[in-house]
């Protein structure tokens, strides 16, 4: 059975997070609202949701490449392995949300992922 504690990786609602910059991924990791308590359960019907929101990411040391940018061209396929394995995860999602440049477009639509929004 599941603790009762806000702190349980179990109860959280777990949100993936990526970006084609390291340092948002360290700003909203670093954030002091990251795994707090999200929702109230004040009668029997909610006892199915989520007692808090954990954010996670890859621990990614640059930046992923952009498997579209020709100035990467001769580059070890090596070093878009970090772009293929957040693409593969972000497919398998349940929701997403992508910004104005798009990143996170293509694995929503190999996954076939209907619950997407674009954040400006």
């Amino acid at each position: 059975s599941k603790s009762s504690s806000h702190n349980n990786i179990d109860d959280a609602l777990l949100i993936y997070l990526v970006s084609d910059t390291k340092e948002a991924v360290e700003h909203v990791l670093a954030s002091p609202h990251n795994h707090r308590p999200s929702l109230q359960q004040n009668n029997s019907n909610s006892s199915s949701l989520p007692l808090s929101v954990k954010v996670v990411a890859s621990n990614w040391t640059e930046d992923i490449l952009h498997i579209d940018y020709d100035g990467w061209k001769g580059r070890d396929p090596t070093d878009f392995y970090s772009a293929f394995v957040e693409m593969f995860i972000m497919s398998k999602a349940k929701c997403a949300t992508y910004g104005v440049g798009g990143y996170g477009q293509f694995p929503i639509r190999i996954g076939n992922i209907n619950c997407t929004f674009q954040h400006h």
